[in-house]
Parts: structure tokens; C-alpha cells; sequence
């Protein structure tokens, strides 16, 4: 069962009658890690040893680190708002105590990783903040970063069409397309390993209700600067969007949620999907 409880940090506010409640427990957040599971094991399978070496750029507070730790990987984690790096560090604790993890209040675009190389570089919901020149500052910078066989694996929010009330509060510049990653893909010499829409019909289903929390919830943060609102973007608290009562642990797991993961992988190819996870890896 894949459900995030609420870190020590910033606890108080969210523990209501001795129970802690469930953070970044959205169905679609568990859709993508199942997705997320299924490829990093077959990445461990492939390169035949379970530890690999992750860079999570734009980390938020850790939660995707957390994930990727839970899988036997080791590596580190990058984001600009010092707020969300302690909120990375109290989720990830154990890993950093036992040396397999470290957070840096850093820009992943102007961080100097040295000859350091990493199996996989990972962003979730990253690339959508950034503008044309620093997507493409992106991957020529992380490209040199691969190690032999290893992937970038991004997830970005998909389809224009859906643009509305949380792109906005987010700061994002655009939504992707399939044909978006060709052509990234080809402009940096990389190939394309998958490119899966996720989340597909359930996000659909789902987003005049999320669409509606974040309007009733969240709207004073249209009034920020864009930086601002990107900066916050992972690091919030709306809720049934990113804090659930924990007694939704009942249905928000990966049991309950497997009829949805067989529509997400059927409707793969539909451009009616909300996410798009991409892995590019660079030739041998």
C-alpha cells in the first residue's frame, strides 16, 4: 500500500484526535507511483543490481526521494525553497542518517554536481514550471550527468486543453504533449525508452472536483509572482487535493486502486491523459 502520512514537521496543524492524516495520497500521485514501481524495477533488472543512483531535481518535500528510497535506491535530492528542503529532510531522515540520501537547497540548473553520475534524474511535475531556455538548460545539463544505460524520467502535466485553475496557481508555462517529447528527445540526441500517459480516465473524472477545491481553497495565490507561486508549488496544503483524513487510507491504496491502473495502461496512448511519464535515455 503506497499512502504518505504526514512528516514531524509541520505535524501539529494536521493530526486532528490522535490521527495523523495522509499527505500526497491523491489517486492519480498513487497511479504514477505504481507506474513509477513497474519501470524502476525493470531499470534494476536491466542494469542487474537493485541500488541505483537517483538525482530527484525539484524535489518538493521529498515525498517522489521517499518513494525512490523505498525501491533500494540511493541519491540525492535538489530544490530551491529552504522551507521544502527540511520538509525533504524530516521525510527522509532515516535514509540521510544511514548515508544513502542528501538534500541541497539549491537551483538543480546552476548546483554543481561535479563528475557525479546517476543512474536515474528524476522530476515530477518540474519541467512545466521552467521556461523554453531552461528546458532546454535541462537536458543538456543532466544528459552529461547519465550514467551508461541509465534514464531521465520525467512526469509533466499533459494536454493544453486542460489548462485551468491549478496550472495557474502553480506557475506553470505550458502543458505537454507526446509530440513535445520527440522532439526534446531529438533536439538532445536522446532516445525515447516510453512515453505513457497516466492517470487516464480517472484524472479526467475527477478534475471538476479538483478544479473546485483549489478555487475554494487555494485562489489567494493567484495574487503572487509567478517564481513565488512555482517556489510554494511543492509545498502545499490544499485539502482532499494533497492532505486526505486518514481514514481515506481505505480507499486510497494501490488494492482498491488496480482497476485504474489497468485503464491508465489501456489508455496509454490517449491524448485525453493528464500526465505524460517519459523516459529518455542517452545511446550508448
Amino acid at each position: 500500500m503506497i499512502v504518505c502520512c504526514v512528516p514531524r514537521h509541520g505535524e501539529k496543524e494536521l493530526v486532528k484526535n490522535g490521527f495523523k492524516d495522509l499527505e500526497e495520497a491523491a489517486p492519480g500521485i498513487i497511479l504514477q507511483q505504481m507506474h513509477i514501481k513497474r519501470r524502476i524495477r525493470r531499470l534494476q533488472k536491466k542494469l542487474g543490481r537493485r541500488e541505483l543512483r537517483f538525482c530527484d531535481s525539484g524535489a518538493g518535500k521529498g515525498l517522489g526521494s521517499r518513494h525512490l528510497l523505498g525501491l533500494g535506491l540511493s541519491g540525492v535530492g535538489v530544490d530551491l525553497l529552504q522551507t521544502s528542503c527540511a520538509r525533504n529532510e524530516e521525510n527522509n531522515r532515516e535514509a540521510i542518517e544511514a548515508g544513502r540520501y542528501a538534500v541541497f537547497n539549491d537551483s538543480f540548473l546552476d548546483r554543481d554536481f561535479g563528475d557525479d553520475r546517476f543512474d536515474v534524474i528524476f522530476s515530477c511535475m518540474v519541467l512545466a514550471h521552467l521556461a523554453p531556455e531552461n528546458v532546454e538548460a535541462y537536458f543538456a545539463k543532466f544528459r552529461e550527468h547519465l550514467t551508461d544505460g541509465g534514464v531521465l524520467i520525467n512526469l509533466v502535466p499533459a494536454g493544453m486543453q486542460f489548462w485551468g485553475i491549478e496550472d495557474k496557481l502553480v506557475g506553470h508555462f505550458k502543458r505537454y504533449s507526446f509530440e513535445c517529447w520527440r522532439e526534446i528527445a531529438q533536439r538532445h540526441g536522446l532516445e525515447v525508452r516510453q512515453l505513457h500517459g497516466l492517470t487516464c480516465p480517472l484524472s479526467n473524472m475527477l478534475l471538476p472536483i479538483s478544479n473546485a477545491v483549489n478555487t475554494r481553497q487555494d485562489r489567494d495565490k493567484l495574487d503572487l509572482p509567478l517564481q513565488e507561486r512555482t517556489e510554494l508549488s511543492g509545498n502545499r496544503h490544499v485539502r482532499f487535493k494533497h492532505i486526505y483524513p486518514w481514514y481515506f487510507r481505505i480507499v486510497l491504496n494501490e488494492i482498491s486502486l488496480l482497476p485504474f491502473d489497468v485503464l491508465q495502461r489501456m489508455f496509454r496512448n490517449s491524448r485525453s491523459s493528464m500526465v505524460i511519464y517519459s523516459e529518455l535515455a542517452r545511446p550508448a
